[in-house]
Order: C-alpha cells, then sequence, then structure tokens
C-alpha cells in the first residue's frame, strides 16, 4: 500500500483501504464521473492501481457518487430544462469556436473606518494583488486557458496571448465568441474598439448581447460557474478543518488564496472529460497526449504537508529545515512541483512556495494521515481475536502491513485528543 501511495501522489499518503483511497482521491477536486471515465478508457496515467471498476461501483452503490464533502460548493441551477435555448452550431475540431469573458470572485472581508468607526466591505485581492481573472474555454475539447488580472482594461493584451497560446499549441482559432466587456474595451473610444480590430484580422468574431450570454457565449459562462464551484469548494473543505486552527493561518489569509485556488481549478477542470469525445479527457483532445497525474502532483486540496526549505536565497536559516504548510496546487510552471502556502515565521504572512521536495501529506490530524475518512465512511478497523465490544468513537489505526498497533498505547480518548479528525468537512451518507 505504501508503494502504491508513493507511486500516485509521489509522496507517502497513508490509507488502508480502497474506500479511503476514492476519498482521497475525489478531494482533489475531480469528481466521481471524471473518475470514472479514466478508469473505464485508461486515459489517463498515474492512478492508483487499487482502484477499479469494482471498487467504483461498490463505493458508488453505498455512499453514492458525491459525498457531502463534494456538494460544498454546488448550487441549485436551473439549465435548459424547458429547450428554449437555440443550440449552437455543433464544433467538429479545436479552435473551430473559442469564447472568453472576465470573472470576479466574490471574497470579502469587514472592516472598522478609523475616522467614522463604521463597518465596511471590501473585496479581497489575492496575495499577489490581482482582482480579478480572464478565462477562455475551447468549445469543442472544453480545455479552459486563464490568467489572473489586476485590471480589465487589459483585455487587448489578454486577447492577443488567447490566440497566440493556440498558434504556439498547433491550432487555429476560427471564431472568437465573448461578451461587450471584453469586446469594448479599449484605451481611446472610438468606432472600431481595439480588440475587435486585432480580432478581425485573424478571425471570426461573435459579440453576445448583455444578460443574454445563454444564446451566444453559454459555455464560458458554464466555465465561469465550474471553476468559481470548486474555489467555494476548496475554501469551505479547508475552513470545515478543525485542524485549521493549530496550523496559524487566518481566515483572511485563506481567502485571498483564491488566486493560487483559480489555478488548481483549471488544472483539475481540464482533467475532466470531453464532452465532444467522453472516452478522452479535455487535456488528451486538446494536446494529443494522455495526462499524467504523477507528473501533475495532484494531491488533496489543502493537504497538510511539509516541504523542504533551503538555506539561503530570501530565508534568513543557515541550514535546511522542512516547514509545514498548505497544498494549494501543482505548478504550472515546473513540472512534478508543487505549491504549498507557508507562513513566514517572524512576520506571520503568507508565502507561496513552488517545491518538489515534500512529504508527510495528511489533513493536520494524527499519524493516520486519513483516520478522518474512517469516520467519516464508518468503518471501525476491529483488531483481531478481541472479544469485547468497544465504542464506536474509538478507531484503531492500523501499520502499513494492515496489523493492529497495540490498543492500549494507541487508542486516544476524545475528551483528550489534542486534534480532531475532520469529520464535519468530509460525511459520506450511505
Amino acid at each position: 500500500m505504501n508503494n502504491t501511495a508513493t507511486r500516485y501522489f509521489n509522496s507517502k499518503v497513508n490509507v488502508s483501504n480502497n474506500e479511503e483511497r476514492i476519498m482521497a482521491t475525489l478531494l482533489t477536486g475531480l469528481s466521481f464521473r471524471d473518475i470514472y471515465h479514466m478508469i473505464k478508457y485508461n486515459c489517463a496515467k498515474g492512478l492508483p492501481r487499487d482502484i477499479t471498476i469494482q471498487s467504483l461501483n461498490s463505493f458508488q452503490h453505498k455512499y453514492g457518487s458525491t459525498p457531502d464533502v463534494l456538494q460544498l460548493a454546488v448550487p441549485n441551477l436551473a439549465g435548459n430544462t424547458k429547450g428554449y435555448m437555440a443550440p449552437i452550431e455543433k464544433v467538429t475540431e479545436v479552435g473551430q469556436r473559442v469564447e472568453a469573458d472576465f470573472m470576479q470572485f466574490d471574497f470579502n472581508d469587514t472592516t472598522v473606518d478609523v475616522k467614522t468607526q463604521q463597518k465596511k466591505t471590501i473585496k479581497l485581492t489575492s496575495h499577489g494583488g490581482a482582482t480579478g481573472a480572464y478565462l477562455s474555454v475551447d468549445v469543442y475539447s472544453g480545455l479552459l486557458h486563464g490568467r489572473l488580472i489586476v485590471s480589465v482594461s487589459e483585455s487587448v493584451q489578454r486577447v492577443k496571448e488567447t490566440i497566440e497560446t493556440y498558434q504556439r499549441d498547433g491550432h487555429k482559432v476560427k471564431l472568437f465568441a465573448a461578451d461587450m466587456g471584453v469586446l469594448i474595451q479599449g484605451k481611446f473610444s472610438v468606432a472600431t474598439p481595439e480588440v475587435q480590430e486585432y480580432v478581425r484580422k485573424i478571425c471570426k468574431i461573435e459579440c453576445s448581447e448583455p444578460y443574454q450570454h445563454n444564446y451566444g457565449t453559454s459555455h464560458i459562462e458554464r466555465s465561469v460557474r465550474s471553476v468559481s464551484e470548486l474555489v467555494r469548494f476548496a475554501i469551505l473543505y479547508v475552513l470545515n478543518n478543525p485542524n485549521l486552527k493549530f496550523m496559524g493561518f487566518t481566515k483572511v489569509q485563506l481567502l485571498r488564496l483564491w488566486g493560487e485556488l483559480f489555478v488548481w481549478a483549471l488544472t483539475v477542470i481540464n482533467l475532466k472529460p470531453c464532452a465532444s469525445c467522453p472516452s478522452k479527457t479535455k487535456y488528451e483532445v486538446y494536446y494529443n497526449k494522455q495526462p499524467d497525474l504523477r507528473e501533475i502532483r495532484l494531491l488533496p486540496i489543502f493537504a497538510v504537508l511539509y516541504v523542504l526549505r533551503r538555506k539561503g536565497n530570501d530565508l534568513d536559516s543557515n541550514r535546511d529545515f522542512w516547514q509545514r504548510g498548505f497544498y494549494i496546487g501543482p505548478s504550472a510552471v515546473v513540472p512534478g512541483a508543487v505549491r504549498v502556502a507557508v507562513l513566514t515565521k517572524k512576520t506571520k504572512l503568507v508565502q507561496v512556495i513552488t517545491s518538489s521536495e515534500i512529504k508527510a501529506v495528511s489533513d493536520g490530524g494524527d499519524l493516520n494521515s486519513y483516520s478522518h475518512i474512517v469516520t467519516a465512511v464508518n468503518k471501525i478497523i476491529q483488531e483481531d481475536n478481541v472479544t469485547e465490544t468497544h465504542d464506536s468513537s474509538d478507531v484503531l489505526v492500523q501499520e502499513e502491513d494492515g496489523a493492529p498497533l497495540d490498543d492500549s498505547v494507541n487508542r486516544i480518548e476524545p475528551s483528550k485528543s489534542p486534534l480532531k479528525p475532520n469529520i464535519a468537512a468530509i460525511s459520506a451518507k450511505p
């Protein structure tokens, strides 16, 4: 089991059975349907070998495909249930139709004005100073490209980057669709905005009507919702972790990580099955190669881990040391590296580190990294040859070879335990 965990996560993640493995994989942001397609069609490398179609069917029969933790951020959307919306022209290749839009994240903080002593609500920027994001989607493959932005006035540069990215990846944009927020922006008030003038030289252009996005740019609107839901899920999950108070992060510091979570959400969504070709992922349809989860290093979001800090650089330390932090997604630049949020020792400010040297992935609780998943799915591992009945709160931690540890040494009474399993955030209904 240890070897399997190391091959998948590139770090030791302690899980004791298939149900915990599936739950830990769901916490990466991939849905049950995504994992099922990857296993069924073998369209992604690096998945745990012990996750099979049989184990997924058993898990779904027992707990359903959407445990409570995965429903934290799913809104009730009616969609096109009555079929009033006219169908968009069918696309058959990458680049045939590309849609783009700006998006905002509604993470706010309440402060008190020093002069008036009145409360006011301020919008939180990311730790890098971003105020929003620019998002584009290829309608055929469903693959997303995105970038954090400081101002929506940069739309000309963002559109150029989108078209150049497709050209660099071997695709040609034939139609670019967006709303007026993207296509009307420019430095000067002119008859033909700079964005439209640039796009018309390369491909066709389509501008959706205000407040009627479902008739023109419905794909990008759905993509914006999907990204927002994933980011909201990650934030709600970490805020519901009872071990959060031992990490030292404040709520505002975690909310301002939305910029890093935006990049993580794009990675996760691009690994989902392609609607145009269900046997392949969006990543494979666009890049024409299968994604490798071991290279991407997709870990459970906001997992607690230790990252190796090297002496020198921006550190005052004269020696290497391991520092605890939160996993906030894979690196989009360095293959095999992850992004970790840590607190500086002196100022207690958030610092985001890109590194491939990590260890001890857990939820911040006890030595058994996913003991809270055992409790969540109501699985109590009982010691062999024990005839007495234990209380439901007693969970026996197992060694790597499957044998239970000494019961008298490892059982901790709930009232005396300093760390509590994340039962509130992870609960699976049978």
